[in-house]
């Protein structure tokens, strides 16, 4: 991977376009070219040297891999490794894909399902995703925030609510938490609902999912493992009326 080196005029002309903010970085959008790209420039409370290997292990292992927006470049400054550019993806978060009509949210899903299947037989986990989706004008999806991921025995970093009640009941972390978070996913969407956090979040095996109806079993269970294609017309007759989706909240949260 190509490695570029900023000096201190550079890194300071790069902070003067600031895109987003968190506890572990800070991501500014630059031009090149005319062309635009992202960089992301981490904290100093990170273990930088974990990121670098995280990066490298996931940018050689998901190589012609366009689901997932990758490191272009890694970035030093002054011979310490400090972040890496990515492309820019010019898109909408998927939380805004509550407004669709639900016939295009499943079309999605299912996209998001395939991804992930892909990536977890790369022993790669998300873990949050949710947060971390781009589709753009035509509904191409893409996972961003790669370095993030779990891959191999090198863990997630990403500390989120999900994952602490997750862990709290499971007690490991592997691909079935990506598998949780789509069911959730899956069911906030078509209830037109872009909020995740407003529910109270809490494990649940498949043993437990024992609905009268077997079809809506067969979806939450599709969702949960990944198993089987997504049926459009079957989902929105089934999750479209309260009284259906009031019984999969109860088993579920």
């Amino acid at each position: 991977m190509k490695k570029i080196v900023l000096s201190k005029t550079d890194l300071n002309k790069i902070k003067q376009n600031k895109m987003f903010e968190s506890y572990e970085s800070n991501v500014y959008i630059i031009n090149e070219n005319e062309q635009k790209k992202v960089i992301k420039i981490f904290n100093k409370n990170i273990d930088l040297n974990n990121k670098l290997k995280k990066i490298c292990l996931i940018k050689e292992r998901l190589n012609n891999f366009n689901n997932v927006v990758t490191a272009s470049e890694i970035v030093y400054y002054e011979d310490q490794f400090i972040g890496y550019t990515m492309p820019y993806i010019e898109g909408k978060n998927i939380d805004s894909y509550y407004l669709k009509r639900k016939k295009d949210i499943i079309k999605i899903l299912k996209k998001v399902s395939d991804t992930l299947k892909e990536l977890h037989k790369k022993n790669i986990v998300c873990g949050d995703f949710q947060n971390n989706i781009l589709i753009d004008k035509l509904d191409n999806i893409f996972f961003i925030d790669h370095d993030n991921f779990s891959i191999d025995n090198i863990p997630i970093d990403t500390k989120n609510v999900y994952l602490k009640k997750y862990m709290k009941h499971v007690g490991i972390f592997d691909e079935r938490f990506d598998n949780y978070l789509l069911n959730l996913l899956t069911i906030c969407l078509l209830n037109n609902s872009y909020i995740l956090y407003t529910f109270d979040m809490h494990y649940t095996t498949i043993d437990c999912l024992l609905f009268k109806d077997k079809e809506i079993n067969n979806i939450i269970k599709n969702t949960i493992n990944l198993n089987g294609e997504y049926n459009e017309d079957l989902i929105i007759d089934k999750l479209n009326t309260k009284k259906d989706l009031k019984k999969i909240k109860r088993k579920l949260f």
